[in-house]
């Protein structure tokens, strides 16, 4: 896998070191014939990150080059990001009982960090892994360390040598829609490493091979017409004469559902036809008032991800329950319409 993916590494700086493994082949056979378009490669991603007593600049320059590495690698390889990270992350209860959600009375976990952090961490969050955290967020990554139930020996990957505490410093991360790849995450701690920290150990399946759905895609049927008062009346005298009699008369239960699903689409068909609806619905229609909204939302939510303190967090919670007011306020309007 190595070689024949060309040996493909890279020395970004001293604390970041990149290696890309080819997995498949373009024009490899695929199971039932056919062959594959592109190549299914592995972005590995090794860092060791600055500890929080290194000068601001400097921890900021190694998310500057980590950000870098992270945008120049495809979005169809599948990125694995891993090594000594120096930060605690925590788990996502912590921030059930946050002061964030405290003041903005809700439920804090997945609406803090949505698929970031999982509720199996260790230990609470420090700045460092707020930093983190931020980076992860902004780059739609996921901490796989957090997601997957173990003992405390299982997660904590560091002894701290005054405190003999166990901390989780040591991340493996991935994008968040390759996370099906990864089956497990956990401590070795058996393994000589010469190092003070434990061996983590991660799980993928790989599974490269490109299925292709049997089942035939099917055309949307023209709904929007019902709101025509003659189409819904023939709509409906034709559905009631084409399914009348389509119970009894000594059939199965295969062929009864099998006879009603073909007078179903054929009435359809017939009298709504295929295509999608054209008249704006309810977003188009409060197009106006809603984006001034989803803007300010998205202003807010660059400003928490680049301060990360409490009062921008505030401030992108107020912005989530405003938009959710507004868009809620236009379903309200727009559904009787629909009656």
């Amino acid at each position: 896998m190595w070689k024949s993916g060309g040996e493909q590494w890279s020395a970004v700086s001293s604390r970041i070191v990149t290696a890309r493994l080819l997995v498949a082949k373009r024009g490899d056979k695929l199971p039932g014939g056919g062959k594959r378009h592109a190549d299914f490669c592995v972005s590995i991603v090794n860092v060791y990150a600055p500890t929080s007593k290194a000068p601001p600049n400097v921890r900021r320059k190694f998310f500057d080059d980590l950000q870098r590495v992270v945008d120049s690698i495809p979005s169809r390889d599948v990125l694995v990001l891993l090594g000594d990270l120096n930060a605690r992350v925590g788990s996502s209860t912590d921030y059930a009982d946050s002061a964030v959600s405290r003041i903005d009375g809700m439920p804090g976990d997945e609406r803090m960090w949505g698929c970031v952090l999982g509720q199996f961490g260790l230990g609470n969050c420090n700045r460092a892994g707020e930093e983190l955290l931020s980076f992860c967020a902004a780059n739609q990554l996921s901490v796989m360390n957090t997601w997957y139930k173990k003992g405390r020996s299982k997660r904590g990957t560091w002894t701290h040598p005054a405190t003999r505490q166990v901390h989780l410093i040591d991340y493996v991360i991935m994008r968040t829609a390759h996370c099906c790849y990864c089956k497990d995450v956990g401590v070795v701690r058996g393994a000589l490493c010469w190092t003070d920290h434990y061996m983590v150990r991660a799980k993928l399946v790989l599974d490269f091979v490109q299925r292709r759905s049997t089942v035939p895609k099917r055309r949307s049927y023209a709904t929007h017409r019902l709101r025509e008062p003659d189409t819904l009346l023939q709509y409906r005298e034709s559905m009631e004469a084409a399914c009348g009699g389509a119970v009894g008369g000594g059939q199965s239960v295969e062929e009864t559902w099998n006879s009603l699903r073909d007078d179903i689409t054929s009435v359809a068909e017939r009298t709504l036809g295929h295509g999608r609806r054209r008249q704006p619905d309810w977003f188009l229609e409060n197009r106006a008032a809603l984006e001034p909204l989803i803007e300010a939302k998205r202003r807010a939510h660059e400003r928490m991800l680049s301060a990360g303190n409490q009062t921008t967090r505030s401030g992108f919670r107020s912005a989530q329950r405003s938009v959710a007011r507004a868009v809620r306020g236009a379903k309200e309007q727009w559904i009787p319409m629909m009656l």
